[in-house]
Order: structure tokens, then C-alpha cells, then sequence
């Protein structure tokens, strides 16, 4: 466990029991606005609209899984709300940002998500609404300095807020990670960080990164189980486990059934060491193959919930880590102790 000396906490290592921890990244047509060939996303963010969601909605219900939902800030708002926001932003370095230029070819309703969103914070078993950014601009990009990643966070919030959300989660993103210091000062307290996998260990992933992520698929190697940790920056961070890899393009070729024996893996090593299997993907990745997608998703869950009847692992959001993990360091943070499990 974790004893503090002369007043200093040490570093966590293990938990009573194993944590299972989702997290999904919620972004439709604004995670590839500024790519070639969004076109073609745009019908699997049809999808996720018309029947992921839900079908993700109805799995978390059944087995009592509260997830974070680490959302775009733009799907908060009405369209006119949301244009505003992003004229607001088109100023300096992002004077040219695809983001927030012409989108008159993209109907105002695959822009925003307000309907889903409150589908989601309805849900019966109470959803974590994490940040993911306001325009989904990659923290690394050369366009965001710190004075627009400022922006961001502060658009993001106020976004949030017009819902009644506080959002204490964050995913940055792509993955990308910089301007840690701006998160604590706009509520946060914890952070996805890059998976723990070698391969995830950078902001510049090149051949031999995705390599040897597919070499992991491929062999069914188990993903590395994690702790959260405080950061210099004072909030904490908790890595990926594992991405539910999506079944577009070459991947659709790997059976769900691998996926599903990669996950079902971190589970065990999770309930075995008292650590954290931390699942993450985007709703859209379902879209492809989506009855073999959600129904492998399924299967994880069964895993899991058995599992968690033996008492072996507990299923957290984000926050809830940060909670939990704030207690068995020895911690007193005000901001965490105050800070709720579901963020509404």
C-alpha cells in the first residue's frame, strides 16, 4: 500500500482491490474536421449518433458502469452558440484554423450534440461528463500557444456550464499532451495520459510505434495495468490500459474476438494486483462492425461485472480515481475531497 513518511506521501502502487476504469473520447465530426476524407467519417458519426450511443448507454446501464465521457466543447452547444465560440477564437495564431473557418458544408446538426449529451447525463447509473477540448485543436499544434490553449479551456467550461456541468476530467486532445499547468486553474483534477505501452510513450507516433501496437494486437499481449500518479503540476494522471481498437480500414480485419481476449486479460492482471485497467476509445470506433464491436464490449463487461461479484475490482470514472486515489496517498486536497463522482 502506500506510507507516508516524515509527512511526504509515497508514490501509489495498489489498491485494495483492482479498479476498472472507462474512458471514451467524444468528439463525432470534430475529431477529423481538419483531415482529408471526413466525408466518409461523417457516416460512421451518423452511426454513432443513430444507434451507438445508445447501444453504449444501454450496455453501461445493464452492468452499472459509470464511464467519462471526455466531450468537445462545441457538442454542448446550440449551432448559434457554438458559432459565436468559435469567432471568438479565430484570433492570432489561429487566424487560419480550418476549425473555425468556413463549416457552411457541415449541417449545424452534425456540429452539436446537446440532445445526446443530456440522453447521456440521464442515464441511470450516473455518467462522469469530462472536457476534451472546445474545437478538439491538439494541444501540441503549433497554432496553440498558451494563450489559445487558455481560450480553449475557458470555452470548454463555459460551454459545459450551460448545461450545469463542471468538468473535472480531461483527455487531451489526440493524445497530445502539453500546457499541464493551465488544466488545475480551469477544475481539474485528473488527466488521461499517454498509454502506458512503449508504443504510446510520445506526441509523434511513427512506424515502429504502430508496429508495435499491431504486433501486441496480433499476439494477444496483455496490456499493461496502471496507477494513478500527482503530476508536477498538482493534478493527477492515470495512463490508457488499452485503446478498443476500432475496426476501420486494415483493422476491421482483426477479429473482435482478439480484442476482447486483450481486454479480458487486463482485467485479470487489474483484479490480481489491485491496479487499474483503464479502457479507452471513441464511440465512433463501434460505428464499423458495430453488433460485433458492442457485443465484444459485452463480453468485457460480463468479464468484469463477475469480477467485481467476487469482489476483486471496482468500477470507477475518473474522477472517482482521483477521489479514491487522493485517500490512500494521505492526501487532504480540497478540490478533490469536494469534487463529485458524476459531474452535473
Amino acid at each position: 500500500m502506500n506510507i507516508a513518511t516524515n509527512g511526504i506521501p509515497k508514490e501509489l502502487d495498489r489498491f485494495p482491490a483492482g479498479v476498472f476504469t472507462v474512458s471514451l473520447d467524444f468528439e463525432l465530426i470534430w475529431g477529423t474536421i481538419d483531415r482529408a476524407g471526413r466525408d466518409s467519417f461523417r457516416r460512421l458519426c451518423a452511426e454513432e449518433r443513430a444507434a451507438i450511443v445508445d447501444g453504449l448507454l444501454d450496455l453501461f446501464r445493464e452492468f452499472r458502469l459509470p464511464a467519462t465521457w471526455c466531450v468537445v466543447g462545441q457538442l454542448f452547444l446550440d449551432p448559434e452558440a457554438a458559432l459565436a465560440a468559435r469567432r471568438l477564437l479565430r484570433t492570432g495564431a489561429r487566424s487560419n484554423d480550418v476549425r473555425l473557418g468556413d463549416l457552411r458544408e457541415l449541417a449545424q446538426q452534425e456540429l452539436c450534440a446537446r440532445d445526446l449529451l443530456r440522453r447521456i447525463c440521464d442515464c441511470p447509473v450516473p455518467q462522469e461528463i469530462g472536457g476534451h477540448g472546445f474545437t478538439h485543436l491538439p494541444f501540441t499544434d503549433p497554432m496553440c500557444t498558451a494563450e489559445a490553449a487558455a481560450a480553449e479551456l475557458a470555452q470548454l467550461q463555459a460551454s459545459a456550464r450551460s448545461m450545469s456541468l463542471v468538468l473535472k476530467s480531461f483527455a487531451f486532445p489526440r493524445n497530445r499532451i502539453a500546457h499541464t499547468g493551465l488544466l488545475a486553474g480551469f477544475g481539474y483534477s485528473i488527466f488521461r495520459c499517454q498509454d502506458a505501452s512503449w508504443h504510446h510513450q510520445t506526441n509523434r507516433r511513427g512506424w515502429k510505434h504502430r508496429l508495435g501496437h499491431a504486433w501486441d494486437i496480433l499476439r494477444a499481449a496483455p496490456p499493461p495495468v496502471v496507477m494513478p500518479s500527482r503530476h508536477p503540476d498538482g493534478l493527477w494522471q492515470v495512463p490508457g490500459s488499452m485503446l478498443f481498437t476500432p475496426a476501420r480500414g486494415v483493422r476491421g480485419a482483426i477479429p473482435v474476438a482478439w480484442r476482447v481476449e486483450r481486454a479480458v486479460k487486463g482485467l485479470e492482471a487489474a483484479a490480481a494486483s489491485g491496479r487499474v485497467f483503464h479502457l479507452w476509445f471513441h464511440p465512433t470506433d463501434l460505428a464499423p462492425k458495430s453488433a460485433e464491436m458492442l457485443g465484444g464490449l459485452r463480453q468485457i463487461l460480463q468479464r468484469a461485472s463477475r469480477l467485481r461479484e467476487q469482489g476483486r475490482l471496482e468500477f470507477l470514472s475518473m474522477q472517482s480515481l482521483a477521489e479514491m486515489a487522493a485517500l490512500f496517498s494521505q492526501e487532504s486536497s480540497p478540490a478533490v475531497a469536494a469534487a463529485g463522482g458524476r459531474s452535473r
